[in-house]
């Protein structure tokens, strides 16, 4: 079987087709081939596979998507605790990769270079 198909999350497949993963400071985003090696942490949350995918990280921490709704959380991983992000994969990139939000997720943001990119574009 392809291992791409069982990768039907709706908005994140579309974003996978158009770009294969990404860094963007201190937030990746699993390519293709790297999805499957990064969903061991969803077996620890409720619903498990069944409900969640990795699809990246922020400082390390997994960065979810729940399959039902396609709403994106950040799993502190210290406490087991899921932070609602983004509502949906867009308002994800838009706010949180490509906007202010990314500020409210990297302490230090003022020296990290994505954000100082993301400030000279007039972004954030």
């Amino acid at each position: 079987m392809d291992e791409h198909a069982t990768i039907n999350v709706g908005d994140y497949r579309e974003m996978l087709d158009l770009f294969d993963g990404a860094r963007c400071g201190a937030i990746d985003l699993w390519s293709y081939a790297d999805l499957p090696q990064h969903q061991f942490r969803v077996s620890d949350v409720e619903g498990g596979p069944n409900a969640w995918i990795e699809i990246g990280q922020v400082l390390y921490e997994p960065l979810l998507l729940n399959r039902e709704n396609g709403s994106i959380y950040l799993l502190n991983t210290d406490r087991d605790d899921l932070c609602l992000l983004a509502s949906n994969l867009q308002s994800f990139l838009k706010n949180d990769i490509f906007g202010s939000g990314y500020a409210k997720l990297v302490p230090d943001h003022e020296h990290d270079g994505w954000y100082l990119f993301l400030h000279e574009m007039g972004l954030v």
